[in-house]
């Protein structure tokens, strides 16, 4: 596997930390998946996957979103994605930052997942794998809205954090339990300072916007890929637990799209960063493939 980082400016501005990771050039070039990080994590946190795919003679291509990782400035610190709108023109100016590929896999874990199905439903792409995905309903997203109206700018905000994410955790459960039920994954990402941070007043508003799109009818409809593939952990309250990724299927099936679904026991929010990973790895492999 080759890296480099490429050049790429955001609609907001700033200069986005993005990275293209090239396969093996002694065999066959499968396409290009295009990697969109979860919710206050970063890029670096796909790498064993991007290794896995570019081992597999595919091209990977993955940035930090506005307001993530290494994409932030003074004026759009950690936690401020801006818009909805910025946030999914990003994507598309990374995707055209390289060469065309013979087929594109537009690939998103969580929030990523959320602006997959979103980014699918604008521009082509050949496949779509939704992981760690879900259906949260617009009520809660315009609940969360009105609250900001009344919070302050430009800075985290823990107690929307609280209000977000605390759903997430059981009663006896630890603080991460959600996330993962690798515990040497919990302590990676609670030692990561660029992991967990609370968004901005901007960076919630983007958030609850990009649920409600997502519940719209035309997401469903125009979505352009040719195969979709739903994965999820059965511990994963993002997907309520499988209920939400059900609900998404049944939408996208009511429009004709062909889905695959794939639930993992014993797994929780990452799967990706579960024990048992190979296994999640290869059945995407094997979906690309077919």
């Amino acid at each position: 596997m080759q890296e480099r980082m490429i050049s790429v400016q955001s609609s907001a501005g700033l200069p986005l930390s993005a990275m293209l990771c090239t396969h093996d050039g002694a065999t066959e070039n499968h396409g290009l998946v295009q990697i969109l990080h979860g919710m206050q994590e970063h890029k670096e946190r796909y790498l064993p996957f991007v290794r896995f795919l570019c081992d597999n003679g595919y091209d990977v291509l993955l940035h930090d979103h506005l307001g993530h990782g290494k994409s932030v400035s003074a004026e759009h610190p950690l936690g401020d994605m801006v818009t909805m709108e910025n946030v999914l023109e990003d994507i598309d100016r990374v995707r055209h930052a390289v060469p065309e590929a013979p087929r594109t896999i537009c690939f998103g874990h969580s929030m990523g997942s959320f602006l997959a199905r979103l980014y699918a439903a604008q521009r082509p792409v050949d496949l779509l794998i939704a992981c760690g995905t879900g259906q949260t309903p617009t009520l809660m997203a315009r609940v969360v809205q009105a609250i900001l109206f009344f919070c302050p700018k430009h800075v985290p905000l823990a107690s929307i954090q609280k209000l977000v994410m605390g759903g997430f955790q059981k009663r006896g459960e630890g603080p991460l339990d959600w996330l993962s039920v690798n515990e040497e994954n919990q302590k990676r990402y609670a030692a990561d300072p660029l992991c967990g941070q609370p968004f901005t007043r901007e960076g919630y508003h983007a958030l609850m916007d990009i649920v409600c799109a997502l519940n719209r009818e035309e997401t469903y409809e125009a979505c352009t890929a040719k195969r979709i593939l739903l994965i999820a952990g059965e511990k994963d309250p993002v997907g309520a637990y499988t209920k939400g990724v059900e609900q998404a299927a049944r939408r996208y099936r009511a429009t004709g799209k062909n889905v695959t679904m794939h639930f993992y026991p014993n797994m929780a929010h990452e799967i990706l960063n579960e024990n048992g990973a190979d296994e999640v790895m290869q059945d995407i492999l094997d979906f690309m493939k077919t």
